[in-house]
């Protein structure tokens, strides 16, 4: 077969839970560059884990082909861990082209308007995440599970509507660089954006009435002033709240995006929520704020974004 055209693939996975099965399809990338003149041979997938065990598992599917499915067995992965997977695919020459897929686990939340729904991130956007998207990684403390940190406001809207385009969604942040104000968000937007407020505490609370994000124990679901040896730590490793999600107490601070539901316009400063390993704050607790131009070790964050929106 003669292949030409880009020749990194882009790669989309679906994790069937009840099977245990992985689906995955790739495809040539359109603003890649580059041609795959030889025709392709085989494709390598191989899974790392994150979380507190690691599994490392390789599957070779000979006969590789574009725009083509396929499917391999996952009983080894274990439910609520967090994995890397990175695929390579080798031409008919043996040259490789890698691609590691840039893929999000995105849990469904209830939306604050009756009958919609959200996706919010399940964990921190990790250090290793935004490299991907930014080419850079401002952290202070390194690690690549790591919640990303030291990052300013325009950073981060930025890296929204970058992820945004790479997943094929509408960019929900218009960007005015140098202006005072914090931008505009679009509601009918597909694409990824900052919680507000009010949907951030929603979706800490996780349907329950917990002191702290998952419990009334701090320690089983939060790095904070008290055990964090005064460092952030990886994503996923306390307790998750009744949403699934991991680190909305400790571990850094969120930021949001305005109050209430989706404001437009907003001044100057901007507030960050759940504490950091610097703090011992509960859902309901006092926010930190600082300046749009301004960065902090302490301050992360979480994306969410509306599927109903998907046209």
């Amino acid at each position: 077969m003669d292949v030409t055209g880009p020749a990194k693939p882009t790669i989309k996975i679906n994790y069937n839970d009840d099977t245990d099965t992985i689906t995955l399809t790739f495809t040539t990338k359109e603003d890649c560059g580059g041609t795959i003149k030889a025709g392709l041979d085989r494709v390598v997938i191989s899974y790392t884990g994150v979380n507190k065990e690691e599994i490392i598992e390789k599957k070779t599917f000979e006969n590789a082909n574009v725009n083509t499915t396929y499917k391999f067995n996952t009983q080894k992965l274990k439910k609520g861990c967090v994995y890397n997977f990175t695929v390579t695919v080798y031409d008919k020459l043996g040259n490789e082209i890698v691609a590691k897929t840039l893929d999000l686990d995105m849990v469904k939340v209830p939306g604050i308007y009756a009958g919609r729904n959200w996706e919010i991130l399940r964990t921190e956007v990790t250090q290793s995440l935004y490299e991907e998207v930014m080419g850079n990684n401002p952290s202070y403390f390194k690690g690549e599970n790591n919640p990303v940190e030291s990052m300013t406001w325009y950073n981060v809207i930025e890296f929204c509507n970058k992820l945004s385009k790479l997943k094929g969604y509408e960019p929900a942040y218009s960007i005015i660089k140098g202006s005072t104000k914090r931008g505009e968000v679009n509601p009918k937007a597909n694409g990824y954006r900052l919680p507000t407020e009010e949907e951030w505490k929603r979706y800490a609370k996780g349907g329950e009435k917990f002191k702290y994000a998952g419990s009334d124990n701090i320690d089983e679901v939060a790095w904070y002033k008290e055990n964090s040896d005064g460092r952030t730590h990886p994503v996923g490793q306390k307790k998750k709240n009744g949403y699934g999600l991991y680190d909305m107490s400790g571990n850094v601070n969120e930021l949001c995006y305005g109050f209430g539901t989706i404001a437009s316009t907003m001044e100057t400063a901007m507030g960050a929520f759940g504490g950091s390993y610097l703090d011992k704050y509960r859902i309901e607790g006092d926010s930190l704020s600082l300046k749009i131009e301004e960065s902090s070790p302490r301050i992360g964050f979480r994306i969410i974004r509306n599927p109903d929106n998907d046209k």
